[in-house]
C-alpha cells in the first residue's frame, strides 16, 4: 500500500477567508466541490426561511432533496433579502471542508454555515462587497460563466475595481490560471467556445475520438460518454487507462465525470480515482479531485471497495500515506461510515499531521456523536494547535450533540494561546447553544482577548447561549 500515491493539497485557510482584493471567480469554483443553479421554491419571511429547488448541476454532486436556508442575520432579515420571491434563481456553491455554502441570489451574495442539529444552513456573513471582487452581474450570467470556466475556457466578467467603491471593470479569468485576472481596457467580449460539438455517436466511435491528438476532442468524447451513463460501460477500461495519463486538466475531469456517470459498472476505476483525490484550493487540477470524490460515491455507494483500500492505507507504516488517507476520507464523505473505527484510531496517531487530518475527516463523515465526540474532546487538548483547531471545528458541526465535550472545550478556551484555535473552540461552544451555559464565565473573559476574531466569536457565543430575558407583560387597559 505504501506505493499508492494520493495527491492532496492541505490548506488550513479557505479562499473566502482571504483579502477580498485577491478573490477571483475561478477560486470560488475551486473552493467548493459542488455548484449549481437553484430556484426559490418556498419563502417564509416571518420565520426568515427559504427553500431552494435544484435545477442544474455545474460540478460535483446534486442534492437529493431541497436545500433550506435561514436568512436571519443578527436577529433580522437583511434588507437585500426582504424582497425574495418564489421563482427567483440562485447559484449555490456547496461542499467545502468547513460545511459552508456561498449563495448568489438575485444579485446578493451571502455565506452560510450548515447546522448539523437542524439540517439547515444559517447566514454567517452578508458578502456582496467581497464577492463582487470576483463577479458583478446577474444569476444567469454567473451560471454561464461557471459552465464556461469548467470547460477550460476563459470568460470576461465585470468585477468591483476598488475597496469601498462601486466602480467596476471588465476582467478575463480562467481556471487554468485561477489566481490571475487580467483587466481589459476595451469593451471586452466573451471568447468563442473552443472545440467541436459533443459527438452524438456510439461508444466505439467515441473511444476513437477519446484517442484524438486534440484535447478538446478528447474532452467532448468523454462528455458524450458521460451522457450515455451505464450504456457506456464498455468504455470503462479505456477511461481507466486514459485519465491518469491525460495531460489536459479539463479532458481528465470529463473522463472522471464519465466514470461516475457509468456508476457501479466502473468499479475497476476505484483505485485510480482514490489516487486522483485532491483537497482543493490550489489549481484547476483540484477539479479532477472534486469529481473523483463524486464518482467514488456513485461507483461504490456503500463504500465497500473504497473503505477497504483506505483502511489499509490508514494502517500503513508510512506517516505520509496515513495522513493522505485520512484526508481522502474527508473528500469522499459519509458513504465511508464503515471506515470510522479506523479513523478514530488515526485521531490518536503518533504523527500530528495524521491526527489533524483524522479529526477533520470525522466531521465530514458525520458519524454517530457517541463515537466521535469523545475522540474530539480529547483532541481539543492535543499538543498540536492545528489538531486542537480542527477538533473544535469538527465539534461545531455537532451543535448541541457535542455537549459531551463541554468541559474539554471550556478548559481549552481558558488555556489556549493560539488565537485561531481559540476562536474555533469558542465557535464550537457557540453552536452548542444554551447547552453550553457553563461556559459563560470563560466566554465573558474572552471578550477582553487581544484578538479581534476571538472577541467577535465570544460575543456571538454569549448571544446564542444566554437565554432571552422575558418580555415585560403589556400593561392592563383601563377598565379591563
Amino acid at each position: 500500500m505504501g506505493a499508492l500515491g494520493v495527491c492532496l493539497v492541505s490548506s488550513a485557510w479557505a479562499y473566502i477567508d482571504q483579502p477580498a482584493e485577491n478573490f477571483t471567480l475561478p477560486r470560488l469554483l475551486l473552493e467548493f466541490r459542488s455548484a449549481g443553479l437553484f430556484e426559490v421554491e418556498r419563502v417564509d419571511l416571518e420565520k426568515g426561511a427559504i427553500r431552494f429547488r435544484f435545477l442544474e448541476l455545474f460540478q460535483g454532486l446534486a442534492p437529493t432533496d431541497g436545500i433550506n436556508h435561514t436568512i436571519t442575520f443578527d436577529g433580522r432579515i437583511p434588507p437585500e433579502l426582504r424582497n425574495v420571491k418564489v421563482g427567483q434563481k440562485a447559484v449555490l456553491f456547496r461542499d467545502d471542508p468547513y460545511a459552508r455554502a456561498v449563495t448568489m441570489l438575485e444579485g446578493t451574495w451571502y455565506v452560510s454555515s450548515w447546522d448539523r442539529s437542524t439540517g439547515w444552513s444559517r447566514i454567517s456573513q452578508m458578502a456582496n462587497a467581497f464577492f463582487e471582487y470576483g463577479f458583478c452581474g446577474s444569476v444567469p450570467e454567473l451560471a454561464e460563466a461557471c459552465k464556461t470556466l469548467l470547460k477550460g475556457e476563459s470568460v470576461v466578467v465585470r468585477c468591483r475595481k476598488k475597496k469601498d467603491s462601486p466602480e467596476t471593470m471588465l476582467v478575463s479569468c480562467s481556471l487554468r490560471e485561477p489566481h490571475r485576472r487580467v483587466a481589459l481596457t476595451g469593451p471586452g467580449e466573451k471568447p468563442a467556445p473552443s472545440g467541436s460539438a459533443a459527438p452524438q455517436a456510439n461508444v466505439a466511435a467515441l473511444l476513437v475520438t477519446l484517442r484524438s491528438e486534440k484535447a478538446d476532442d478528447r474532452r467532448t468524447a468523454a462528455t458524450a460518454l458521460a451522457r450515455l451513463g451505464d450504456q457506456a460501460r464498455a468504455a470503462v477500461p479505456a477511461l481507466v487507462a486514459a485519465f491518469p495519463q491525460e495531460k489536459d486538466t479539463f479532458a481528465r475531469r470529463a473522463m472522471v465525470v464519465a466514470l461516475g456517470q457509468i456508476g457501479p459498472g466502473a468499479r475497476e476505476a476505484v483505485p485510480s480515482l482514490v489516487v486522483a483525490l485532491r483537497d482543493g484550493y490550489s489549481s484547476a487540477d483540484d477539479l479532477v479531485g472534486f469529481e473523483a470524490s463524486v464518482a467514488l460515491a456513485k461507483i461504490d455507494p456503500d463504500g465497500a471497495v473504497t473503505a477497504q483500500l483506505l483502511t489499509a492505507m490508514l494502517r500503513d507504516k508510512n506517516d505520509d500515506v496515513r495522513r493522505r488517507a485520512a484526508g481522502v476520507l474527508r473528500m469522499v464523505g459519509p458513504v465511508l461510515k464503515n471506515a470510522v473505527p479506523v479513523l478514530i484510531e488515526a485521531a490518536k496517531d503518533r504523527h500530528s499531521e495524521v491526527r489533524a487530518e483524522a479529526v477533520r475527516s470525522l466531521a465530514a463523515l458525520r458519524p454517530d456523536p457517541g463515537l466521535a465526540v469523545p475522540v474530539l474532546a480529547t483532541a481539543v487538548r492535543d499538543s498540536d494547535k492545528y489538531v486542537r483547531q480542527y477538533a473544535a471545528t469538527a465539534l461545531a458541526t455537532f451543535g448541541p450533540e457535542a455537549k459531551g465535550a463541554l468541559k474539554a472545550l471550556i478548559e481549552a478556551v481558558a488555556a489556549e494561546k493560539d488565537p485561531e484555535a481559540r476562536a474555533q473552540e469558542i465557535r464550537a461552544l457557540r453552536y452548542m447553544g444554551p447547552a453550553a451555559a457553563e461556559a459563560i464565565p470563560v466566554l465573558t473573559e474572552a471578550l477582553k482577548d487581544p484578538s479581534k476574531d476571538v472577541r467577535a466569536q465570544a460575543e456571538k457565543a454569549l448571544k446564542r447561549i444566554r437565554p432571552e430575558p422575558p418580555k415585560p407583560a403589556a400593561p392592563a387597559k383601563p377598565g379591563a
